[in-house]
């Protein structure tokens, strides 16, 4: 197989793969009470947004937009209509569910994409189509650069206070994100064969790194997600090891498709959650299982309802509101 073909479809697997741990990530681990069990899940969970932009960054292409309006009007459909939609059903159920009203500005936040990596991947595609003309290698390292220094002022609190000032949060500050989705971008000029090469010789030292950190970073600090002191090489290193099991599984074609599904997945799961682990999450296996059987009854809600639509001639409009790929 040809290698960016090769490539093309292990960033595929990957998505597959990580959107497991995006629902990790929103599992209630009080279950679990070994404290270094449950910091390796914080830790594994924590891949799953930085490689997901990686992912975005290297299928994004800024210069096959003619201009910024045909690029808005790609990401209208692509992005922001499945977002609001599913994000409408979401808010109102979950709402209902709960018992409180439908209000305006905690239902403005929750579209807006409070906590959400939506926000950060819409605006970083904005700002990498104006920057498109800058050498991807200057736009790497500053990136990467800014991302270093933001996050590492996270982890020290000093950007909260900031931030909460203009009702963000750190999720929404695209400076922790943009060294990810600039990773994937530069990549895209590179040989794929040399990328491929590059991932399998450096798997083996990034998971003795991820592990060395791991351990360490048990004793040395209390915070285990994004923005922790050690979240940073961490994440780069788990991101190869993701890449390197996208590699590996690259023939697995049920996989891939199960990827074409992950960003409405990613959508709906969170109303999926609470209703499993009402059933699983008081006991420790049901805390493993609940993010594989929430992962599986969403992908089965979104496919019935392809299929559903498929036979009402509907399935154009139906990938457009659920943002199937």
């Amino acid at each position: 197989m040809e290698h960016r073909k090769i490539l093309s479809n292990a960033c595929w697997l990957v998505k597959a793969l990580v959107i497991l741990f995006v629902i990790v990530a929103h599992t209630n681990f009080a279950a679990i009470q070994n404290p270094f069990a449950a910091m390796v899940l914080s830790r594994l969970s924590s891949v799953a947004v930085p490689l997901f932009l990686i992912v975005a960054g290297y299928f994004y292409h800024a210069n096959k937009f003619s201009s910024f309006s045909a690029l808005l009007k790609k990401k209208a459909v692509g992005l922001c209509l499945p977002w609001l939609f599913c994000g409408v059903l979401v808010y109102g159920y979950t709402a209902l569910r709960a018992g409180r009203g439908l209000g305006f500005g905690a239902a403005a936040r929750f579209l807006l994409g409070s906590g959400s990596y939506l926000t950060v991947l819409l605006v970083l595609q904005l700002l990498f189509y104006f920057f498109r003309n800058v050498p991807k290698a200057v736009l790497l390292w500053t990136c990467l650069g800014l991302s270093a220094v933001s996050i590492l002022l996270s982890a020290a609190g000093f950007t909260a206070p900031v931030l909460e000032k203009l009702y963000m949060t750190d999720y929404l500050n695209v400076f922790n994100w943009c060294g990810f989705f600039a990773l994937g971008y530069a990549a895209q000029d590179r040989d794929p064969e040399k990328l491929i090469a590059g991932i399998k010789k450096l798997w083996i030292p990034a998971a003795a790194l991820w592990a060395a950190l791991l351990v360490g970073g048990y004793f040395l600090e209390s915070n285990f997600g994004y923005f922790s002191w050690l979240g940073f090489p961490m994440e780069f290193c788990s991101s190869i090891l993701f890449l390197m099991l996208g590699l590996a599984l690259a023939s697995c074609r049920w996989l891939q498709h199960l990827g074409k599904y992950s960003f409405t997945v990613y959508l709906l799961h969170i109303q999926i959650v609470p209703i499993v682990a009402k059933f699983l999450g008081g006991h420790i296996i049901g805390v493993l299982v609940s993010p594989l059987i929430t992962y599986a009854i969403t992908f089965g809600a979104i496919w019935i309802i392809c299929k559903i639509a498929g036979w009402l001639k509907l399935n154009k409009l139906t990938g457009y509101l659920l943002g199937v790929r």
